[in-house]
């Protein structure tokens, strides 16, 4: 049986998701910046942006697009990809923020510290990417899926 779900439900729980784990992270920054402490604090930042900002970015920017289109049709999506989407988003948010909160401590130089984070991050942020994008691509109208005999089920 193909579960499906409101396109749009879904959307916004994965843009709450982003906005919300991407918030503790940006915040531990600022404070380090402002702080006494902040040596190498521009390479830091330069490895953080481009880490969590282009999926943020997906993920906001479509759910605009998405949320102000007039869409005459009720638009669903598989909630498989939506429950991995979500699973390796929170996994992917926890792994940057456990990375940032953990560098000061690290005995070797921060930067070195991230940059090794970053060979695990990089095959998730893949992955994270792909799902996300299957997830925002793959809507179909709820009377497509009915009119195929496979059972449409919605929910909020």
């Amino acid at each position: 049986m193909n579960d499906r779900m409101d396109l749009l439900v879904g959307q916004r729980k994965l843009a709450l998701i982003w906005l919300i784990g991407s918030t503790p992270v940006l915040v531990l920054m600022l404070i380090r910046t402002l702080g006494t402490n902040a040596s190498d604090i521009e390479r830091v930042w330069g490895w953080l942006l481009p880490t969590i900002m282009p999926t943020l970015s997906l993920v906001v920017g479509t759910y605009a697009a998405s949320a102000l289109t007039d869409l005459t049709e009720h638009r669903t999506v598989d909630t498989t990809f939506f429950r991995i989407s979500f699973a390796l988003s929170l996994a992917y948010l926890a792994i940057v923020t456990l990375a940032i909160a953990s560098y000061p401590f690290s005995r070797t130089a921060a930067i070195l510290t991230l940059e090794r984070i970053g060979i695990v991050l990089g095959p998730v942020q893949g992955l994270v990417s792909a799902c996300l994008g299957v997830f925002f691509v793959s809507r179909k109208r709820s009377d497509e899926i009915t009119a195929r005999g496979t059972r449409a089920t919605v929910r909020a």
